[in-house]
């Protein structure tokens, strides 16, 4: 995908997060890290793969790297989610 200014305008948090992940129940996210190694400019086309790191309970944590086409690496992000009880 290619980063364009509209784009990334309408990238801002208007609401929390609420939606069902694949394993199916109601998931929130519960706290997220960016770390910011380089600068993206407008017309990078960008890659992220993401991988679950461990499940256990109601819980998971989640590593998405963030890299150009080239495989220069842009971002690292760590994320946990939680389940609601359903």
């Amino acid at each position: 995908m290619q980063g364009r200014t509209p784009y990334l305008r309408s990238m801002q948090v208007r609401r929390p997060s609420l939606h069902r992940d694949s394993y199916g129940p109601v998931t929130v996210a519960q706290s997220g890290q960016v770390t910011f190694l380089r600068p993206a400019v407008l017309g990078d086309e960008l890659v992220a793969r993401a991988t679950e790191r461990g499940r256990f309970g109601r819980n998971g944590i989640y590593d998405v790297t963030v890299s150009r086409t080239d495989g220069v690496v842009i971002a690292e992000f760590r994320g946990q989610r939680r389940q609601t009880q359903t």
